[in-house]
Formats: C-alpha cells, sequence, structure tokens
C-alpha cells in the first residue's frame, strides 16, 4: 500500500535521471504507486538545499494526495 515520489533534478550527475527511470520501472513492475517528476536547477545534486517552488509544489501535492 505503499506509495513513492521519486523527484530527480536534471543536473544531478550523483544521482542522474537515467538511473531513477530504472527504480520507477522496477516499482512499476511491482505494481507500486509511483509519482516520477524530473525538475529543471541549477545546483546539481544540491538543489534539494536550496529554496525550490517546483519542489514544495511535487513534495506537498504529494503529500496531500
Amino acid at each position: 500500500t505503499a506509495r513513492f515520489c521519486l523527484v530527480i533534478v536534471d543536473t544531478d550527475w550523483l544521482f542522474p535521471t537515467s538511473e531513477s527511470r530504472h527504480v520507477v520501472h522496477a516499482l512499476f513492475a511491482t505494481s507500486a504507486k509511483v509519482c516520477f517528476v524530473e525538475l529543471s536547477a541549477i545546483a546539481g545534486h544540491d538543489s534539494f538545499l536550496l529554496p525550490h517552488d517546483q519542489l514544495d509544489r511535487v513534495v506537498g501535492g504529494f503529500l496531500n494526495g
């Protein structure tokens, strides 16, 4: 019954989008409920540390949904 929300940053070289898509496909294969969002940000992997309105909306929407 768990839900998953994967939020990816397009400039993240540590966890690139292509690798995260493998995780999404594996979760879909188990019939998991998955939300996948790719955001654009200039700070790469550390983008989640900075204020980001899009990230706030995605996470807020996921938690409230």
